[in-house]
């Protein structure tokens, strides 16, 4: 996800039941002086995205990195015997 502006320390990941919860806030301060003026300039901005984990998904060992305003989210992927894996199911005669 890419979150250009926006600090490391600024950034928050949680996961919370089957979801990721991204949050991020911008701040900035821009000064401008001369001899006549003085101009300050400050601006804000903030993102939240909620984005659903695959079932797939190892919750338990995810890792993050944020690195040139790109915040990468990565989940190993579980063993198939924690997936529910397809397996036939044998029918009764009644």
């Amino acid at each position: 996800m890419d979150l250009p502006g926006i600090k490391p320390d600024d950034v928050s990941v949680e996961i919370d039941n089957e979801c990721l919860l991204i949050r991020g806030e911008r701040k900035s301060l821009h000064e401008e002086e001369d001899s006549l003026s003085h101009q300050v300039e400050r601006s804000y901005g903030s993102v939240t995205r909620s984005i659903p984990i695959p079932r797939a998904a190892d919750k338990a060992n995810a890792a993050v990195k944020f690195e040139h305003g790109v915040l990468i989210v990565s989940f190993p992927k579980l063993a198939g015997d924690h997936l529910g894996a397809k397996r036939k199911l044998e029918v009764q005669h009644l």
